[in-house]
C-alpha cells in the first residue's frame, strides 16, 4: 500500500502545464455588388452618329470605368485592413 501511495505521489509530480493555443477564424466578404462593375453605357446608333453622340458616350464609358475601379479599389483596401488587424493582434497563448 506504501509504494502504491508513493508511486501516485511521483506520478502526481510528473504533471506540467499545457499551452494551449485558440485561434478565431473572421471569414471577410465583401458585399456582391462591389465585386462586379455597372452595366456599360450603349452604343450610339443609328445611320449617322453625331460627333456629340460619340463624346457622350466616351464620358459616359469613362464614368462607367472610374466607378468600377473604385469599387474594386474598396474592396482591395478593406481585404488589406482586415489583413493589417490579424496582423497587429496575433494570438496569445492561453496556459491551463
Amino acid at each position: 500500500m506504501k509504494k502504491f501511495i508513493l508511486l501516485c505521489l511521483i506520478l502526481s509530480s510528473c504533471t506540467t502545464t499545457q499551452t494551449l493555443i485558440h485561434t478565431n477564424t473572421v471569414v471577410i466578404t465583401p458585399p456582391d455588388s462591389l465585386f462586379s462593375c455597372p452595366p456599360l453605357p450603349n452604343l450610339p446608333a443609328g445611320p449617322k452618329v453625331s460627333d456629340v453622340d460619340n463624346a457622350n458616350f466616351t464620358e459616359n464609358l469613362a464614368q462607367t470605368a472610374i466607378g468600377c475601379k473604385e469599387e474594386l479599389n474598396t474592396v482591395h483596401q478593406a481585404i488589406q485592413n482586415e489583413k493589417q488587424i490579424v496582423i497587429n493582434n496575433p494570438v496569445k497563448d492561453v496556459q491551463q
